[in-house]
C-alpha cells in the first residue's frame, strides 16, 4: 500500500472581491429588547458628553478665571 503524506493543510483560496459594507442602520421600534437596551446605554453615555464650547469657557487647565 502506498502511504500519502501531506505536508500542509490545503486551505481554500478566495479571488473574489467582498462587496462593500453598507452602513449600520439599528432598529428604531422602542420596544424590541435590543432597543430598549439601546436607549439605556444612550442615557448612561450621554452623561460624558463634552459640550463644544468647553475648552472655550474653561481653558486648558479647567479655570473659569483664566480670562480675568
Amino acid at each position: 500500500m502506498k502511504r500519502i503524506v501531506q505536508t500542509k493543510p490545503l486551505m481554500p483560496v478566495f479571488n473574489a472581491p467582498l462587496p462593500p459594507l453598507e452602513p449600520f442602520q439599528r432598529c428604531r421600534c422602542g420596544k424590541c429588547r435590543e432597543c430598549i437596551d439601546n436607549e439605556k446605554w444612550d442615557r448612561v453615555f450621554a452623561k460624558y458628553e463634552i459640550p463644544e464650547d468647553r475648552w472655550e469657557t474653561k481653558g486648558f487647565f479647567q479655570s473659569t478665571l483664566r480670562g480675568w
